[in-house]
Parts: structure tokens; sequence; C-alpha cells
């Protein structure tokens, strides 16, 4: 059969963001994309939409996924946080952190920080303790770091050192590990510290 493509935007179509994500509710949408989460009740909605089986796709102003979480948490109201966290923690089905990186050879190269859904995280989307979710993670067939996404165009030559620790939000682990993969750090780099001035 042939699907249906219905877009509204908050504003034009319909009055708000959260109208526009009680209108995909009432809609049977299967697909939802939500261009921001501006109040708690539009976070309580887009948990909701998630939680009934459609595929949700938000963004969240926060340069890591573990700061997504934890910021999309702060969002949801006060009063029902727990039944939410609750929806939340056996919908969530994974996310994306991107950096632009510029590349080598000119145009742009992609990075990112991936997650997928595992038990860890569903336990601390529960109890609150999102925090402590960076001590935990390693790459591994659920998580790939950014470091380790920025760490492989280094390697295949799609990205300059520099630039990929401009992108990092770890530059001192970012450079440890061009190390020990024996990249050719420029003199700068490959003796000082990776902050501040030496990386401009």
């Amino acid at each position: 059969g042939r699907g249906r493509v219905s877009q509204g935007e908050g504003g034009a179509d319909v009055p708000s963001i959260r109208a526009g994500l009680r209108a995909a509710r009432s809609e049977d949408a299967d697909v939802v994309f939500a261009g921001a989460i501006p109040d708690a009740a539009s976070a309580a909605l887009v948990v909701e939409l998630a939680a009934s089986g459609r595929l949700v796709l938000a963004p969240a102003p926060a340069p890591s996924l573990t700061l997504a979480l934890q910021w999309l948490d702060a969002m949801l109201p006060e009063g029902r946080r727990v039944e939410l966290r609750s929806l939340l923690a056996a919908t969530f089905r994974g996310g994306l952190a991107l950096a632009l990186c510029r590349g080598r050879k000119g145009g742009r190269a992609l990075a990112a920080e991936s997650l997928h859904p595992g038990s860890l995280v569903s336990e601390l989307i529960l109890s609150g303790g999102l925090a402590i979710l960076p001590d935990h993670l390693h790459d591994s067939s659920g998580y790939v770091s950014l470091n380790a996404s920025l760490g492989a165009l280094v390697a295949r030559d799609l990205v300059e050192p520099r630039e990929a620790l401009l992108r990092s939000l770890d530059r001192s682990a970012l450079l440890a590990r061009l190390r020990e993969d024996g990249v050719m750090l420029p003199p700068e780099l490959s003796s000082g510290s990776p902050t501040g001035p030496h990386v401009p």
C-alpha cells in the first residue's frame, strides 16, 4: 500500500509544538518528528507518543547523549516524572550526538556518538541516575563514543587531528587515543596540552 505523509508546522499549521504533538497522537501517526521540545507538557507528549508505539525523533540542546537524556529527564513534569521515566526506559531505542567536521580534502565529515538501548540505560533512566552513565559506557556493541568516531575519521585520513580535537568533548582522552593509534601529530599537539591556545 501507499504511505501518507502529513506535516504540520508549529505557528503556521498548528498554534504550537504542543498542539502539533497532540494532533499527531489523534491522527494516529506512525512517525513523529518534533523540531523542538519547548516545555514540560511537550516533553511528556513526546514520551507518551513513543510509548504508544510510534517512532519519535526529537532533538535536544546538548552536546552528548548523556546530557541529552539528562536534559529530557529534567524537562519532564515534576508530578509525573516517575511515571514518564518508566515509559521512557521501556521505549528508548537509541540516540545520536553528531559533530560536523571540516574534511581534510574539503567538504565535511560526520562524527557520531551512538547509543543503543540496554538494561543499564533503562535502569539509569528509571532511577534518575543518568549523571553516572558516562562512567559506565565503553566502546562496545551498544555504544560508540564521539572520540572513537573522531579517531576513526582521523585514521581514515578524512579529518586532520587538530580538527578532531576541536570537535571532541574530552580532548585529553582523544589525544591519548590518537597517540596510541600511532597518528602523526603536529609538534604543538604531540607534546602540548590539547586544550586552550594549542588547538585554535
